[in-house]
């Protein structure tokens, strides 16, 4: 009995030290991360992007500046105006 506060100490320090799961990387983003970076450092792409597949977010990122003249950066929540009827 005089062991069991101890370890019961122990064994709950060892159960919140566990190394969180790692999830494998998707090919998907890395190679759309890939095409958006390159693009970006030659400045091809400014914007925002959301891609998904059902209910799951494959990526999810904004680049270069919405307002170029007042350097104000894209975010994902950034609105903007769809073609020319917006």
């Amino acid at each position: 009995m005089r062991f069991a506060m101890p370890l019961a100490a122990i064994l709950l320090a060892l159960s919140a030290c566990r190394a969180p799961v790692a999830t494998p990387p998707d090919p998907v983003k890395a190679s759309l991360d890939r095409y958006l970076d390159a693009r970006t450092a030659l400045g091809q792409w400014s914007g925002a992007v959301l891609v998904a597949a059902g209910d799951r977010v494959i990526l999810r990122r904004a680049d270069g500046y919405a307002d170029v003249e007042h350097r104000v950066p894209y975010r994902p929540e950034t609105r903007q105006a769809v073609a020319s009827i917006s």
